[in-house]
């Protein structure tokens, strides 16, 4: 017989996983009818919440969660290997989850924290909008939002954030490519319902094809995935509709990475026929032959500057939450065609 968990109540009763939370720890804000539905369920299954204060005192005082929005990214990848060091050096443990791309963010971050007892939390990736972010505050833990999305203008005391500046790092990249002298530039990017990191990412392609004046032409968007795979569909499709096209500015490296695979099967010269820059800095981008240019995000700051935050708030040392944005580097590599840089 299956061991039920606290999600499993939350969808048989219909409710959140935060409502079932409330009504174990009897807190008033819940109807009685609600409370009386979700009891009778825990009561008939026989859900036996972990209510030992101690013991949870005792888990969460070294115990930290870290999720990853999405099952394979290089880039993530990273960051959690230098955190999950750090952690371990530190005498914390480290629970570490890879949430699936289809799920709601901040119902996974809810989840997982009244699931495991965490005494702090890490998420990496993942969009937040207004509502979601006011959600945050009934964790009732350190959070802190490593390299995810959310508007700028929202962020508050309930959680702390290490971001870039999505606009930023796509004016600079295709700015690169402007500076070169290049007029047709196009984009690879993730389909709008990726979320909101490729729709920044757009704006500021626009903004800096506006910047150079060169005209705004959408067939020169091709949409997919953050993968390499995509990548390379994505260039094939562009070099269909555009096979004049000087200069491809991709929202990721992976995508980069596949753009210029199928270059190298059209027979295209990278960078005498046509010049490529992507977005994260990650390790094979090196290894690449051309070497593929970047806006190399800076994991080390990603991961020191998240683990800093996250300590000093679970050992009470500062409790108001803080807000960083990281610079991204340009590295030119191999990939741009010369002109001035």
């Amino acid at each position: 017989m299956k061991v039920l968990n606290i999600r499993d109540i939350a969808r048989l009763s219909k409710v959140s996983v935060s409502t079932v939370s409330r009504v174990i720890n009897d807190h008033p804000d819940v109807s009685p009818e609600t409370k009386a539905r979700v009891k009778k369920l825990i009561a008939e299954e026989g859900y036996i919440p972990n209510t030992n204060a101690r013991h949870l005192k005792l888990i969460r005082e070294k115990q930290v969660g870290l999720i990853v929005k999405g099952l394979f990214n290089p880039f993530f990848a990273q960051i959690v290997e230098i955190m999950e060091k750090e952690l371990t050096r530190s005498g914390f443990s480290t629970l570490l989850h890879y949430s699936q791309e289809t799920k709601n963010d901040i119902d996974i971050l809810l989840e997982k924290t009244l699931e495991q007892h965490l005494g702090g939390l890490v998420y990496l990736g993942g969009d937040f909008d207004a509502p979601s972010l006011r959600r945050l505050k009934t964790l009732n833990i350190p959070v802190v939002l490593t390299s995810a999305d959310f508007p700028w203008e929202e962020r508050n005391a309930d959680f702390s954030s290490v971001t870039i500046d999505n606009v930023q790092v796509a004016f600079d990249a295709v700015s690169a490519l402007g500076r070169r002298g290049l007029k047709k530039i196009a984009m690879l990017s993730p389909r709008l319902d990726e979320g909101n990191v490729g729709r920044r990412r757009i704006q500021g392609y626009e903004k800096a094809l506006s910047a150079f004046h060169l005209p705004l032409d959408p067939t020169k968007i091709v949409y997919g995935d953050y993968t390499m795979a995509s990548g390379y569909a994505a260039m094939g499709q562009l070099m269909k509709r555009h096979p004049d096209v000087e200069g491809v500015f991709a929202a990721s490296d992976q995508i980069a990475l596949g753009a210029a695979k199928c270059c190298l099967d059209l027979g295209i010269a990278i960078p005498g026929e046509i010049s490529i820059i992507g977005v994260d800095g990650i390790d094979c981008t090196r290894y690449y032959h051309p070497r593929l240019a970047t806006m190399a995000q800076p994991m080390a700051e990603f991961a020191g500057y998240s683990l800093e935050l996250l300590m000093k708030q679970m050992e009470g040392v500062e409790p108001p939450r803080r807000h960083i944005r990281l610079e991204t580097t340009l590295i030119e590599g191999e990939s741009m065609t010369g002109g001035t840089p």
